[in-house]
């Protein structure tokens, strides 16, 4: 089973094969690289952390249209006259900075269908963005009287399949599978519907994806999307000579969707001198494993230029690993989720861009999907936001490590964090 133990296989990827066949790849962003002094002021900070960040938080798409500017791409490519290739995905890379706007996911809907129903949360970690997102769930939840109850599956299916198992016994009115495989609980989902549940799945797939059995309803971002992003912004930074490490966790549902992204771009703009390598990392092992698959990856590949680790909680293992192995920094790397602990290396330019996504914000279409299933409505597309943010765009919107997470989400993602979009749907005002 994938979920217990790490394949630590190392595969090279060329642009001369026809395609990047388990694709894997990951996205940059531009601002000045910063001096070995800076990863290693940030350092305490991370060794404080413990454990894996969200597995969810993937990325991308936005909750609807975008609109608005940030930096540009093109600012900050590597030096020298630019490809057609490499302007094209400086452009791309550059609109994924856009603001974004709420798009409703259908008409409204009764906001008192959950009062006094009781949502069950069912995380295959709930520790960094993941634990925003209950958070939120929780709060916004409350606005509805309905409650939620949290069982963290701590990584492991069998604790999943137990968990499950507890949200049917205790008469749960919904469940929310938050990044367990839908494969491996099929059964349970199975048994939930059979007793009048509804079962809503969350970060597993696309949002437009067709539902797997067992589910009623899927929230989720437009992790291809978020993939395309990633790639335009390593094919710009490094004008078209990427040399990309990256550090799958194959084991998350969605990061075949980002990997499917990013291959997209790779054979669209890369040209024969772009080069990658990649290792995997199950997250059950983020915390023991990063170092040592890390390690190796670089030590094995001198010539790297990206590093590119799947996403944010590895990152926040990994940066320690770097100050030590890339003292000169010659390695740019880059993040997912934009997880609180990477506020500071993004800001110093050692986390040189982040998509970022907002779990917490996800709350709303999960209680928006919730509400119109219990309801007796069809299931819509819901769709979570998410935008790049580099390191300058992280100084000039005031992003800061001493602000609250939900203070730093609200400056990128806006009413988006907060609902009012959804709140207006099901008939909510504040008072």
């Amino acid at each position: 089973m994938a979920l217990h133990g790490r394949q630590s296989q190392v595969i090279r990827y060329r642009n001369q094969s026809s395609r990047w066949r388990q694709s894997h790849l990951i996205e940059e962003y531009h601002v000045k690289r910063s001096s070995p002094k800076s990863r290693r002021q940030n350092l305490p900070a991370l060794l404080r952390l413990s454990g894996c960040a969200a597995v969810l938080s993937l990325v991308v798409g936005a909750s609807g249209c975008t609109s608005g500017s940030s930096s540009s791409s093109t600012d900050h490519a590597a030096d020298g006259p630019q490809s057609a290739q490499v302007k094209t995905a400086c452009e791309r890379a550059a609109a994924g900075t856009a603001e974004v706007q709420f798009k409703a996911p259908g008409g409204p809907v009764d906001g008192t269908a959950l009062k006094g129903k009781s949502i069950y949360i069912i995380p295959i970690i709930n520790t960094g963005t993941v634990s925003e997102y209950t958070k939120q769930m929780e709060e916004a939840a409350g606005l509805l009287g309905a409650s939620v109850v949290t069982i963290d599956a701590k990584g492991s299916i069998p604790n999943a399949v137990s968990a499950f198992n507890q949200a049917i016994a205790r008469g749960a009115d919904v469940i929310v599978n938050v990044a367990v495989q839908p494969e491996l609980v099929k059964a349970q989902m199975l048994n939930a519907q059979s007793q009048g549940i509804k079962v809503i799945d969350v970060m597993n797939g696309q949002p437009d994806s067709e539902k797997p059995e067992g589910v009623d309803g899927r929230v989720s971002w437009d992790t291809m999307k978020a993939g395309k992003w990633r790639m335009d912004q390593a094919i710009c930074d490094t004008n078209g000579t990427l040399k990309a490490g990256f550090i799958s966790s194959d084991d998350l549902p969605m990061t075949k969707f980002l990997r499917a992204g990013m291959q997209a771009e790779y054979d669209e703009l890369c040209t024969d001198d772009c080069s990658l390598v990649t290792t995997n990392v199950s997250s059950s092992n983020w915390a023991t494993g990063l170092a040592q698959a890390t390690t190796s990856l670089v030590q094995k590949n001198p010539d790297l230029n990206y590093l590119l680790p799947a996403w944010g909680g590895m990152v926040v293992q990994i940066l320690p690993t770097m100050t030590r192995i890339d003292p000169g920094n010659k390695i740019q790397l880059s993040s997912n989720d934009l997880e609180p602990a990477l506020l500071k290396p993004l800001a110093a330019g050692d986390n040189k861009a982040d998509v970022g996504t907002s779990v917490g914000a996800l709350a709303w279409p999960t209680l928006d999907q919730a509400l119109r299933l219990v309801s007796g409505q069809k299931a819509v597309i819901e769709e979570g936001p998410a935008r790049m943010v580099t390191s300058e765009m992280a100084e000039s919107m005031g992003l800061s490590s001493d602000k609250s997470t939900l203070d730093n989400q609200t400056l990128i993602f806006g009413d988006l964090v907060t609902g009012d979009g959804y709140k207006a749907l099901w008939g909510l005002t504040d008072s």
